[in-house]
C-alpha cells in the first residue's frame, strides 16, 4: 500500500474486520507523512468525527504527529487574496502531520478556484489565482489514502457551483409538460408489459381512483423496451407529429429510440422538422427515452429511500441519505432526472390541501382559465389528480 508495484494509483480489497481503518490506514498514514508530500486521509462525512478521533489517539501521542481538519465549503469566507490556507498545507507537510478530508471538500476547493476565476471583478481575480495555485500545488505534492474507497469513487460524489443568474430551463414550460406525457405512458405501458417477464418489472398498483402505481424497473432489457413502446406511442400520427410524412416520422421513431446509429435518418429528421419547434422535442425525447434518463429514474432511484421531498427547503425533488431521511443540501445535477423525480414524487405522495390551493390559485391567474385546464388534463397527471379531487369536493371552497 505504501509502494504499490504499479507506481500508480492501486485499490486494494480487505474482509470486514480485518484491521482497515484503525490499524493499517494509521500505520501506513505515519510512513508516507514524511515532510516531503502533504498526506491527506479522505473519509465519508459518517465517518469522518470517527477517523479523526482513531487518528488523534493513535498518533497523537507517543507518534507526535499532529491531526489537521480543513472543512471547505463554498461558503467559506475568503479574503482578497486567496492564500490563507497555502500555509496551513505548508505547515502539515513540514511537519510530517495528516490532513482529515472528506471528498467535498475536496470538490469544493476545486470549484472554488474555477467559480471565482470565470468572474469579471479584480476582488475575484486574485482569489482565484490563489485558488488555482494551491490546486497545482496540491496536484504535485498531496498523496491520498481512501478509506471505503468504493463509496468516495462513486459517480454520485458530483459537486455543481451554479454560476449567474437564476434562469428558467431551457424550452420550458413544454419541458415537464413532455415529460407528465411520458410518466402517463409509462404507466399505461408498464401495466401492459409487467407480465412480458416475470421479475423484470414491478408495478404496484395503489387504491383511490386515478392513483398512479409505484413503478420500478428490475430489469435492463424490459426498462428498453418499455422506452421502445413509449417512443412508438408518442411519435404515433395522432400525436404533435402527425403532420410529418410516413418516412419522417419512422426515422424520427428510429433517431428517438436510438435504434441504429445512422446519418441519413438524422439527416431526414432535421429536415423534416427543420422550421418548426419539433427538432427540440425529438432531442428531448432522445435524451429522455433513448439514451435512458427515465430507465435511470425508474431502476436506479427508489421513491422515499434514494429521493423524495423535503418542503422545507425546495419543492424539487432531493437526494435521500436513508429511508425519509433527504440530505441536507444536496440536489440533483441534470435537469431531466430533477423533473422526472420531482414528478413521480408527486404523484406517488399526493397533493396536501394547500398545494391543490396554490395549483388553483395560479390556474385562476392565467388569461383563458377553462381552456387552459382543459389542456393541462389532458397531458398532466397532476391536473387529472385535480379533476379527481375536485369531483369528490375538496375543491368547491374555491
Amino acid at each position: 500500500m505504501i509502494q504499490p508495484r504499479s507506481g500508480a494509483n492501486s485499490l486494494l480489497q480487505l474482509n470486514m474486520g480485518e484491521g482497515k481503518s484503525s490499524v493499517i490506514v494509521p500505520i501506513i498514514s505515519s510512513a508516507l507523512a514524511d515532510g516531503n508530500q502533504l498526506l491527506r486521509v479522505v473519509v465519508l462525512k459518517p465517518l469522518a468525527k470517527q477517523m479523526f478521533d482513531l487518528l488523534v489517539h493513535r498518533l497523537s501521542g507517543l507518534a507526535n504527529r499532529r491531526i489537521f481538519y480543513l472543512p471547505f465549503s463554498r461558503g467559506v469566507g475568503v479574503s482578497s487574496t486567496g492564500n490563507e490556507l497555502q500555509p496551513l498545507f505548508d505547515l502539515c507537510m513540514r511537519e510530517r502531520g495528516i490532513l482529515l478530508v472528506q471528498p467535498e471538500h475536496i470538490l469544493s476547493f476545486k470549484l472554488m478556484g474555477i467559480d471565482m476565476a470565470i468572474r469579471e471583478d479584480k476582488l475575484s481575480g486574485g482569489v482565484a489565482k490563489g485558488f488555482l495555485a494551491s490546486q497545482s500545488w496540491l496536484d504535485l505534492h498531496s498523496r491520498d489514502i481512501l478509506d471505503e474507497s468504493d463509496e468516495i469513487l462513486n459517480v454520485k460524489y458530483q459537486l455543481i457551483y451554479t454560476s449567474g443568474r437564476q434562469e428558467p430551463l431551457e424550452d420550458y414550460p413544454d419541458r415537464w409538460i413532455r415529460i407528465q406525457k411520458i410518466l402517463d405512458c409509462t404507466k399505461k405501458h408498464a401495466r401492459l408489459s409487467r407480465n412480458m417477464k416475470p421479475g423484470a418489472l414491478e408495478v404496484v398498483e395503489r387504491t383511490g381512483h386515478g392513483a398512479f402505481p409505484i413503478i420500478r424497473i428490475l430489469d435492463a432489457d424490459v426498462g428498453e423496451e418499455l422506452s421502445q413502446r413509449i417512443a412508438k406511442e408518442i411519435l404515433a400520427p395522432i400525436e404533435q407529429f402527425r403532420l410529418l410524412t410516413e418516412n419522417v416520422r419512422q426515422a424520427a421513431l428510429q433517431f428517438v429510440a436510438c435504434a441504429k446509429r445512422d446519418d441519413k435518418l438524422v439527416t431526414l429528421a432535421l429536415d423534416g422538422c427543420r422550421g418548426t419547434g419539433l427538432w427540440k422535442a425529438l432531442l428531448h425525447f432522445r435524451g429522455v427515452l433513448g439514451l435512458g434518463i427515465l430507465q435511470f429514474a425508474l431502476q436506479k432511484k427508489r421513491w422515499s429511500v434514494d429521493y423524495g421531498l423535503d418542503q422545507t427547503r425546495t419543492l424539487l425533488a432531493v437526494p435521500y441519505r436513508a429511508k425519509d431521511v433527504p440530505t441536507l443540501r444536496a440536489d440533483f445535477g441534470h435537469p431531466d432526472v430533477a423533473v422526472i423525480l420531482t414528478c413521480l414524487s408527486y404523484y406517488y405522495s399526493g397533493l396536501k390541501d394547500d398545494q391543490l390551493n396554490l395549483c388553483f390559485e395560479l390556474l385562476f391567474k392565467l388569461d383563458n382559465p377553462p381552456l387552459e385546464y382543459e389542456v393541462r388534463q389532458e397531458t398532466s397527471g397532476i391536473f387529472k389528480e385535480l379533476t379527481r379531487l375536485c369531483s369528490s369536493g375538496l375543491g368547491r371552497g374555491l
